[in-house]
């Protein structure tokens, strides 16, 4: 088993937990108007941000107190909160009936796309994160994180098709089983990986046998060891003063400040697209499968682009594919 078949569990998991369905279900089954669905899902991105470090940390250091498991138990861990609080909306609106709209209940929606955000920003990073260490061991190339990576995009267009296909037969509601489900499948698949990768570990420390392996693999962790010994015996201060002086010196150089700049300009417009074209969609009488098919076609022109992606960051460079 290798990482894509997570990437195809977990976006199929995005998906029937909302997906780009998120806004439409926010104001069909929670009604909550336009504007609030805007501000709960811009909520949800600057949420998000805000933890993906926080997230990526918690998961290298379980990586680090349990090897082969920590990563996975901080992505089963996001995926449960994440879920957890997408069915808890379907909770607030089955004992508020009546009075669906008062500012009680609309801060409750508002909080539970923010929790489930934060699951998120301990799921996506981990999962990147355990992708190119399993590349590392394995002996690839980390430029190859794309080709697992394309899985996640074909996920994305057949979840997408199947679940707009759903919602015109059994309404929004249908996301409520979707997503438990959906968790269920991804927790199984995260399962069988950790234990494959476990056993696929073993069996090659226990190959290792002749003098010669097993000297070059004690001077190799010999010099693991010191540079973790280094990196251990830096104060935080400095740290912290390091990662302030470059994010300095990526604004003293032109290259450096275009890229941050256009790094948050392209965020806001990909996020006002991402969370709100179902909606645009609706308004113009479009079904929810069509919907769907639409993700399927976005996905068709992405696929080349993760299969080609080694090839063109070794011909180019990263700086000329900007």
């Amino acid at each position: 088993m290798q990482p894509r078949h997570l990437y195809f569990a977990i976006f199929t998991w995005l998906v029937f937990s909302g997906g780009r369905f998120t806004a439409p279900f926010l104001t069909n089954v929670a009604n909550l108007s336009d504007t609030l669905t805007s501000l709960a899902l811009s909520l949800q991105t600057m949420s998000m941000s805000l933890c993906f470090s926080i997230g990526g940390a918690v998961g290298d250091h379980l990586e680090g107190k349990y090897p082969n498991r920590g990563r996975a138990m901080t992505i089963v861990s996001g995926l449960g909160v994440s879920t957890l609080a997408f069915l808890l909306h379907g909770v607030v609106v089955h004992l508020v009936k009546e009075n669906s709209t008062s500012v009680f209940v609309v801060s409750c929606h508002i909080f539970l796309r923010v929790i489930y955000s934060i699951g998120l920003a301990f799921t996506y990073p981990n999962l990147d994160g355990l992708t190119v260490s399993y590349l590392v061991a394995q002996g690839r190339k980390k430029e190859d994180f794309g080709k697992e990576r394309l899985y996640g995009a074909i996920s994305w267009a057949i979840s997408s098709v199947v679940l707009g296909l759903l919602i015109d037969k059994y309404g929004f509601e249908v996301l409520l089983v979707s997503a438990p489900l959906a968790f269920l499948y991804s927790f199984a698949t995260i399962a069988i990986f950790t234990q494959h990768t476990k056993n696929t570990r073993i069996s090659a420390t226990a190959n290792v046998g002749s003098p010669s392996r097993v000297e070059d693999c004690n001077s190799s962790s010999d010099a693991n060891e010191s540079d973790e010994e280094c990196q251990n015996n830096i104060p935080d201060t400095s740290k912290r003063y390091f990662t302030w002086l470059l994010l300095l010196s990526m604004f003293s150089t032109i290259y450096g400040a275009g890229y941050i700049i256009s790094s948050v300009t392209l965020s806001m417009g990909t996020s006002v697209v991402n969370h709100l074209i179902f909606l645009f969609f609706e308004s113009l009488g479009s079904t929810n499968t069509m919907c769907g098919v639409t993700v399927a076609v976005t996905v068709m022109f992405e696929i080349p682009i993760f299969q080609l992606a080694p090839k063109l960051l070794e011909m180019f460079g990263p700086e000329q594919l900007q």
